[in-house]
């Protein structure tokens, strides 16, 4: 799940919120996306909330998800159980932590805020496309944001426990498909009681943060504009 999830969470993060960021650049509905934004980032403080409804709609012969699907769909139609399934599972995972995205989407919006009108105007009067607006305008001056968020989501998404935690403690075998570095330090040392092998793992997930975050700050200059700003 390490580098499955990390990888696929970032991804669904960063298209997510440049998406949210292409669409207040064509129809300027960015007030339209900031109460959404900031209950989503509200509702992650309740992540583990979250996740127990998401465990009760998929989970389980008697789940929600699976009433809803017999209901309307032949047998060879119906949806799998997600957190059952060794396939799904992961992406059960990855939906939870998209789930917080609104505070990446929040600096979206900020940074596109924070760039000048006039250059928009002067590439609409040279007759330059929404999207040409975007990609040679937009996105470059949005780079020292894309940057923050991309270490900040990988540091996070290095962390990934509560969701794991919610959908696998008591209610679910866990699958080797789902595990993660924190919960597996968890489980060693709190369910274990396996301190020195918890401690070790933890010193291993601090050094890896520290070493994906260097390579990070050492490649940015080849691809982070900070000229505007």
């Amino acid at each position: 799940i390490l580098g499955f999830n990390t990888a696929v969470l970032l991804c669904w993060r960063l298209m997510l919120n440049t998406g949210t960021g292409i669409i207040n650049q064509i129809i300027r509905a960015a007030s339209a996306f900031t109460p959404f934004s900031y209950l989503s980032r509200g509702l992650i403080y309740a992540q583990e909330v979250i996740a127990a409804v998401f465990l009760g709609i998929n989970s389980g012969k008697f789940s929600l998800l699976t009433k809803v699907v017999e209901a309307g769909f032949p047998a060879a139609n119906r949806v799998p159980l997600w957190v059952q399934s060794p396939l799904w599972s992961k992406m059960s995972v990855v939906l939870l932590m998209v789930w917080g995205c609104g505070t990446m989407m929040l600096i979206f919006l900020a940074g596109l805020n924070n760039i000048p009108r006039e250059l928009y105007e002067a590439a609409e009067v040279d007759g330059a496309s929404p999207w040409q607006r975007f990609w040679r305008i937009s996105f470059p001056l949005l780079t020292p944001y894309v940057f923050y968020n991309l270490v900040v989501g990988m540091i996070s998404a290095l962390q990934i426990f509560e969701p794991i935690f919610v959908l696998y403690r008591d209610n679910q075998p866990l699958l080797s498909s789902t595990i993660s570095m924190v919960y597996y330090l968890w489980q060693k040392s709190f369910s274990h009681f396996e301190i020195g092998y918890g401690s070790a793992i933890s010193w291993v997930i601090m050094i890896i943060i520290v070493i994906v975050t260097a390579i990070q700050f050492k490649l940015q200059s080849r691809w982070v504009n900070y000229d505007v700003y």
